[in-house]
């Protein structure tokens, strides 16, 4: 998965954590203990199956609002030139941005991924598979909450009548898809895009 794909330059903000444990439920209960917020923006059903489910691999995702250039809020003065203000709950958050730009968005929302590998429940499994495993989820915002068994892809492998290997060509598909679809577009538009996107990849007209 990893051969040929480009990485951010130097001084890049990580935005994916994979960690490997013995116990996955002991160590999300240990976080929770420790920063009670760390599910917060998670959905219920989410939240339920990461805390509650047996499942070799649990994930969950942090959204973080900021300019289209990367800059990052800061709790200053809505006057200065440039800068935006964004509602917020206590002090007054603003965002600089250097676009003017009438039709795309100022904003965008990057997404920091944090996986958790459960070491006993997934073995017997290729350490390459749970990696394309765990690179797929990293890489598009999938629900952990959805079921995927007999799927064509990647995600169906710890499910009933489970699939060997890793990425499958639909999964390669869908990834494509998604990072060629248009940013500054309503979803409808984007989910199209992709399936079309998905389609093309996957040989079809």
């Amino acid at each position: 998965m990893s051969r040929g794909t480009p990485v951010a330059a130097d001084k890049c903000r990580s935005n994916i954590v994979v960690t490997f444990t013995p116990d996955a439920s002991a160590l999300l209960a240990t976080l929770e203990r420790k920063k009670s917020r760390l599910l917060e923006g998670t959905s219920r059903d989410d939240k339920a199956a990461i805390r509650g489910s047996s499942a070799p691999v649990r994930w969950w995702y942090g959204t973080l609002t900021e300019g289209a250039d990367g800059k990052q809020m800061a709790g200053e003065s809505s006057a200065l030139l440039g800068q935006n203000e964004i509602p917020s709950s206590g002090s007054q958050n603003v965002l600089g941005t250097n676009s003017s730009s009438l039709i795309r968005t100022k904003f965008r929302s990057s997404i920091k991924t944090v996986v958790v590998v459960d070491v006993t429940l997934s073995d017997g499994h290729r350490l390459s598979d749970v990696a394309d495993y765990v690179a797929f989820v990293a890489l598009a915002r999938i629900r952990v909450s959805e079921r995927f068994s007999g799927a064509p892809s990647v995600l169906g492998m710890f499910g009933d009548g489970a699939m060997e290997g890793g990425l499958t060509d639909w999964d390669r598909a869908y990834l494509a898809g998604v990072y060629k679809a248009s940013v500054d577009r309503p979803a409808d538009t984007q989910r199209g895009q992709i399936a079309d996107a998905m389609a093309k990849g996957l040989g079809g007209e």
